[in-house]
């Protein structure tokens, strides 16, 4: 199987992954990685999802075989760092969200993951810190909008939600988390109206 053939599966998996098929995009890769087991695109797709489905130590596994393969992928540190938060290894996870960002400057998953880990952290204020050489994208605006309605500044919160939305180029996960995040601070701002609009939305 040439490189054509591999960038064709990996398609067709990540295909099945968007329409919620995860056990056949698992199998598939499974299978394939056991015959190119240095196909480190494919052992990336394979730890997105064992992430989702919360194994953890797999997901880890599989972006370190990942990274022996290219290691100034950013999107694969980027990824380990959201592994590593969700495992509660915070201190970790900021490390690799900062060397994702050596890499790529401008990745603005690992900005916003780096904010989300820090707000896991309960810092607010190194949270929004770290967004400030951040892009302004629907991504980054979710942990921004989360930092500032914790802190009390509601309005502003409201406002970059508002400038992001309805966000229709995003995938649903983001477009979600810009809906949910405006709730939140309508809420707290005490537009009762509009934050039940933006859960209604959200789900």
């Amino acid at each position: 199987m040439g490189s054509h053939e591999d960038r064709v599966l990996r398609d067709h998996a990540q295909s099945l992954m968007r329409a919620g098929h995860i056990g056949q995009a698992e199998e598939l890769l499974r299978e394939h990685a056991a015959a190119r087991p240095n196909d480190h695109e494919a052992l990336a797709l394979l730890a997105q999802i064992a992430l989702v489905q919360r194994r953890l130590d797999d997901a880890e596994s599989l972006l370190m075989r990942a990274l022996r393969g290219d290691r100034k992928r950013a999107d694969y540190h980027g990824l380990l760092g959201e592994v590593l938060t969700t495992a509660g290894r915070h201190r970790e996870a900021i490390g690799r969200y900062d060397h994702a960002l050596k890499i790529h400057g401008q990745y603005d998953a690992a900005h916003a993951g780096k904010a989300e880990t820090y707000l896991r952290m309960g810092k607010v204020d190194r949270a929004l810190g770290s967004l400030e050489r951040a892009p302004d994208t629907p991504i980054t605006a979710i942990p921004r909008l989360r930092a500032l309605t914790r802190q009390g500044d509601f309005e502003e919160a409201i406002t970059i939600a508002r400038r992001h939305l309805p966000a229709t180029k995003a995938s649903n996960d983001v477009q979600r988390g810009l809906w949910f995040g405006l709730g939140q601070a309508c809420e707290k701002a005490k537009r009762f109206d509009e934050a039940f609009e933006a859960f209604t939305q959200g789900n």
